[in-house]
């Protein structure tokens, strides 16, 4: 596959707005697709990738030129010390029809995916997010997503994909690839109790601001059992981002928003992660753009200190706890001795284990296991299950 015909060159000049050619900028490692020079994809583990299309949007018309914006405070940045290579694959190229534009970022987001190389997605809106998802259908990959937002994004009675509107565009497809779908940071005076009781009735979980927020901690399982994660900057309190229509006065601060983010980048797990809603039409001093770029250079961080700790993967640093609950039942966790991440075993019969495998073994908190020891069967084990023998 031609991967340049799916994405457009950027003008290099996008990424110098804030006179980022210092030497010890992070410009300097990135291997840009530009007017003259497609980069070598040759060893390549990590992909930044750019949406300049918004004609899906409905509430937020003006983020199809965030992506600029976010490279220019991104490059600027500094290098660590550790040794950072990035491929910049400049935008997903822009087609007659909402539809082929998603058609055709499926097969080059599918292409990257296959390959290993983990792809972050930079501006446009969710609605992008309906492509990505595609883009996991084609490989046949059943996966698990989570949407840091404020709202929940399903309209079951809209059959257009837009950014209020592709969850249940996701949910709905047939067949779908979507084994679990987790909204954290909603806020529930902007979502109403029924959108709470239809995602409890369709078997997705939502965390409240609140609740994250007073054990920022709870999110790292979360993200860690992700392929793919979505952050739209709306999850921000406005007055740390600024630069989107529909704001709010609550959300995350922006250190929480790039903690959730490096969260995601240490996860060997997630593959794909976007950073969305961005508009710079209503982004003072650009100040939106800057804590975007930061949560992503905090993905960065994390990716390149991903330790593959996975019980299935590295058993002899694992150590394996059964808990033998007072009716019989036995549930089972893992430990890594590398990182002291924990994870919960989830049972099920041979067929469903084989089409599940990826899911079988669900990051959880050690608050997990103490739970299991007071006799009482974890929340996230019997949500799983149910999910699993649905």
């Amino acid at each position: 596959m031609d991967l340049s015909s799916y994405f457009e060159p950027i003008k290099l000049e996008v990424a110098l707005l804030n006179g980022n050619d210092k030497t010890d900028s992070l410009y300097k490692e990135v291997d840009f697709y530009n007017a003259e020079h497609f980069p070598s994809m040759e060893g390549v583990k990590l992909v930044v990738a750019g949406v300049a299309d918004d004609r899906a949007v409905i509430c937020n018309k003006g983020t199809a030129t965030a992506c600029d914006q976010i490279r220019s405070a991104l490059y600027a940045l500094k290098k660590p010390s550790s040794d950072w290579h990035i491929t910049d694959l400049g935008n997903f190229k822009i087609y007659p029809t909402v539809e082929e534009t998603y058609a055709k970022a499926a097969e080059a987001v599918a292409e990257l995916i296959s390959k290993g190389i983990t792809l972050v997605v930079v501006g446009g809106s969710q609605d992008f997010n309906y492509a990505i998802y595609k883009g996991y259908s084609r490989l046949g990959r059943i996966i698990n997503m989570c949407c840091v937002d404020s709202m929940v994004d399903i309209m079951p009675a809209s059959k257009e994909v837009n950014e209020r509107s592709f969850v249940s565009n996701i949910i709905l497809d047939n067949p779908s690839y979507l084994f679990d779908c987790t909204f954290c940071g909603i806020q529930t005076y902007l979502v109403g109790q029924d959108m709470l009781k239809l995602v409890r009735d369709m078997k997705l979980e939502s965390y409240r601001l609140g609740s994250l927020q007073a054990d920022m901690d709870r999110c790292e399982p979360i993200v860690r059992n992700s392929d793919f994660v979505t952050f739209d900057i709306r999850a921000v309190r406005c007055s740390d981002a600024p630069g989107s229509s529909g704001f709010s006065p609550h959300g995350f601060y922006g250190e929480q928003y790039c903690q959730i983010s490096r969260f995601a980048g240490l996860s060997d797990k997630t593959s794909c992660v976007a950073f969305q809603e961005l508009n710079p039409v209503v982004d003072d001093r650009q100040r939106t753009a800057m804590l975007t770029a930061h949560a992503i250079w905090y993905f960065f961080e994390g990716f390149y200190n991903r330790i593959d700790d996975r019980p299935d993967i590295d058993k002899k640093n694992h150590k394996r706890y059964i808990v033998q609950m007072k009716d019989g039942m036995e549930i089972v966790f893992h430990k890594s001795k590398k990182t002291e991440r924990w994870w919960i075993e989830v049972p099920c019969d041979s067929l469903r284990r084989k089409r599940y495998f990826n899911h079988i073994l669900v990051p959880c908190n050690y608050s997990d296991y103490e739970q299991a020891l007071m006799n009482e069967i974890p929340e996230l084990w019997w949500h799983i299950y149910q999910k699993m023998n649905d």
